[in-house]
């Protein structure tokens, strides 16, 4: 009776056993249910590109990645999706996916599925990497599974090359960043557009005409913080603080404070005029890189992973890193892999920043707002990270790198210096100013 048991158990539960079998089947069956679904949402999203391009109008570019759809015309008066990529397109257009791309399986397929139902593994994710979308399982273990594949359409795109440039540690194989740089554009190099000083506070004009309200007010944020060295972190902060002098302003409302601010120190209308002159005074790049002595604009605007308006990016970890490149007002972007840098995985890579401290280099806590210690520290000098961490000096509660140090060392009197901070194992880069007020 014990082995005619024990043979029945294995029969039904064992590898090949029939309930094995049949979850296998079941899984299966969910996951042809799924790329089924995403595979129909995709054709549908080709057609809808295809019924709007022979509406016979006025041309203009959806991209995503290196995927271009044109669609031609010459009115807007007609019905057409409104998504720039197949991404937004399930993302806002059928909102079958979140932010992240996870799929929401009821949604998508009409029916509630034994898996893919949660919210870090057991899911179903669209990813879209160098020029594909991909359909993937992720189980329990956060092993993946692709189930289906597209390349996206090249057709007439630009072509990012972006170079690898990896740092290693002074008299050491050991690789603790690679930089990325923006080289070239469709194979040209960086070139330089004349365009006087009117022509560009236009071209300024334009673009912030074209922000919504929030955008805006982001825009006035980040130049405050950058005019006054100064960390707030949205327009009402702003507002409280230019308007901190007027009587009552303690009581008054977060609208009262704006509208106050609109009467007294910039008209609302005037608002984006007043964006362009501090663009202007700061020279920030909004739209590309303006020479103002020589008159001249880069020809394309790029922005790095970190959101910030320039061509190289220092990845200190490995992943997935992705620059756009903005030309006449469209999107194009790239991603790029890096998998070789020898470093453990960072995970408060955000809560610290390299910065200076009364004009010497240190490390800030950004979540507590204070300067921290570190143990180890860096110059970049031709791609080699040399070592000046027994230059470090430890003050009460944080550690600073002395500023009359790093010109020796590095011998750069007056400009950017490439530094990198290691603090618990974990490495932080920076571009710190040296020999300048601040």
């Amino acid at each position: 009776m014990v082995f005619i048991v024990g043979v029945t158990i294995a029969t039904l539960a064992g590898d090949n056993g029939i309930l094995t079998k049949a979850t296998e089947a079941k899984n299966d069956q969910a996951d042809a249910t799924v790329k089924e679904a995403i595979g129909l949402l995709w054709n549908e999203y080709q057609l809808e590109i295809k019924s709007s391009s022979n509406e016979g109008r006025k041309e203009s570019t959806k991209i995503a990645s290196t995927e271009i759809i044109k669609i031609q015309g010459e009115e807007t008066n007609y019905s057409a999706i409104t998504a720039t990529s197949f991404w937004e397109f399930l993302l806002t257009d059928k909102e079958v996916i979140n932010a992240d791309g996870i799929v929401n399986v009821e949604k998508l397929t009409g029916q509630t599925l034994d898996r893919g139902n949660g919210t870090d593994t057991d899911i179903y994710k669209i990813e879209e990497k160098d020029n594909f979308y991909t359909l993937n399982y992720i189980n329990e273990n956060g092993e993946s599974k692709e189930l289906w594949k597209i390349e996206l359409e090249k057709g007439d795109g630009v072509e990012i090359n972006i170079s690898k440039q990896e740092i290693k540690i002074q008299n050491s194989d050991k690789i603790i960043a690679v930089e990325l740089t923006v080289d070239s554009i469709n194979g040209e190099e960086w070139s330089f557009n004349k365009v006087t000083e009117e022509e560009y506070k236009n071209m300024l004009l334009d673009r912030v005409n074209k922000m919504v309200d929030e955008e805006k007010k982001e825009l006035c944020v980040k130049l405050y913080n950058l005019m006054n060295n100064t960390d707030f972190k949205n327009f009402q902060e702003v507002l409280k603080n230019v308007m901190r002098d007027y009587p009552g302003i303690e009581e008054m409302t977060e609208e009262e404070i704006e509208n106050l601010f609109y009467e007294e120190i910039v008209g609302k209308e005037e608002f984006p005029s007043f964006l362009v002159e501090c663009v202007w005074e700061i020279n920030y790049n909004l739209i590309g890189e303006y020479n103002k002595e020589t008159e001249e604009l880069l020809n394309a605007n790029v922005t790095n992973p970190d959101g910030k308006k320039e061509i190289s990016y220092v990845a200190t970890e490995n992943g997935d890193y992705t620059f756009s490149v903005e030309i006449d007002g469209k999107q194009y972007y790239k991603t790029i892999t890096i998998n070789n840098i020898q470093n453990e995985e960072n995970n408060e890579k955000d809560r610290y920043e390299v910065t200076d401290y009364n004009y010497d280099i240190a490390l800030r806590d950004i979540e507590l707002s204070v300067f921290t210690t570190f143990s180890q520290a860096y110059i970049i000098l031709d791609d080699i990270a040399i070592d000046v961490s027994e230059y470090i000096k430890n003050e009460d509660e944080l550690s600073i790198l002395e500023e009359h140090i790093v010109q020796e060392i590095s011998g750069i009197n007056r400009g950017e210096v490439d530094i990198i901070i290691i603090k618990d194992g974990k490495v932080f880069y920076g571009k710190e100013k040296v020999g300048e007020i601040r």
